[in-house]
């Protein structure tokens, strides 16, 4: 078991990378389980709840996992954002949240996406949150950032428990926002690394934008940004070859191994995807050179990232 490796659960909302019928996420939650992951990241807004209620019944009762969901975006099915952090918004949703995860208490609770400034438009936030965790429906409170950009001036004003940013070889911003290397014996915070396969590009098979079906939220990124994603990947791919390993493995590892992150969540739209995960992973740490070379590489790209084209309006 590897308390390292998580599963983001974007992918069984079932609505954003692609159709997941009831059997598959089932078979991918227990598969999950059985190899040892006991991390499981999800939002309301996956599936419009979707991903949650799975979560709720396809692991029921396993009180050794650790479920992390969030708080404050609302559902959403263009680049149009809703997002509401005042108090009866926050309760209600935590309150369905527990409900379709079949919980007493949500391990970790995460503010979605919060834009710069969210704490002055809602000044009772701070003690919302403190009025959730002393009720006992959350046990603590996190932010998973819009952003990585947004990292230290979020990180100012308020002790949150966790951090959630996007953090990949391609995507590196966060090591330049006052982050300082994790003490690896020190857990007493969530360091959580999504969208580590840089939305898929960091491995054999990087989506093709044409061939984008259904409501897959990749749509939403120009054809351009695409083109840069694929020119950088060549680059990282051609790095990793180097050292004789495979771009899956140093994907997923980097976060951890550059001591970036305490963990990283991978999805998995199917049980072969999510094995792959797994087993890439558990392989072997990533050597310091070719970290190092990584990091060099991220520095000196043009530019190294942009930000999704979602935009965010208050409900």
């Amino acid at each position: 078991m590897s308390c390292n490796l998580g599963l983001g659960t974007w992918a069984l909302g079932s609505d954003s990378y692609g159709f997941v019928s009831d059997q598959e996420a089932c078979k991918i939650l227990k598969t999950a389980y059985e190899e040892g992951v006991r991390f499981f990241d999800t939002s309301p807004t996956y599936g419009d709840g979707l991903s949650e209620k799975r979560i709720g019944k396809f692991l029921f009762k396993k009180d050794d996992i650790i479920i992390a969901s969030k708080v404050g975006m609302l559902p959403h099915s263009d680049i149009k954002i809703p997002f509401n952090f005042s108090a009866s918004s926050m309760i209600n949703s935590i309150d369905n949240s527990l409900k379709r995860l079949n919980v007493d208490s949500i391990d970790l609770m995460q503010l979605h996406s919060p834009v710069l400034g969210f704490e002055k438009a809602f000044s009772d936030i701070f003690s919302t949150i403190e009025e959730v965790v002393q009720s006992g429906k959350v046990k603590t409170f996190g932010i998973s950032l819009k952003s990585p950009l947004n990292f230290k001036p979020q990180a100012k004003i308020y002790e949150w428990k966790s951090y959630q940013y996007n953090l990949s070889i391609m995507d590196q911003r966060i090591k330049y926002q006052g982050f300082k290397p994790l003490d690896t014996t020190n857990h007493s915070k969530f360091y959580i690394a999504r969208t580590p396969l840089n939305f898929g590009f960091l491995t054999d098979s990087p989506p093709v934008y044409d061939k984008l079906t259904g409501r897959n939220h990749l749509k939403t990124w120009s054809r351009s940004q695409f083109n840069e994603w694929n020119r950088k990947a060549v680059d990282v791919k051609n790095i990793v070859a180097k050292y004789d390993l495979d771009i899956l493995t140093a994907a997923l590892r980097f976060p951890i191994d550059s001591r970036l992150a305490n963990i990283v969540i991978p999805g998995a739209s199917t049980v072969s995807e999510l094995i792959q995960n797994v087993n890439a992973f558990n392989s072997l740490r990533i050597q310091n050179e070719l970290i190092h070379e990584l990091e060099d590489f991220f520095l000196k790209s043009e530019h190294q990232s942009i930000d999704s084209p979602y935009i965010y309006e208050r409900v």
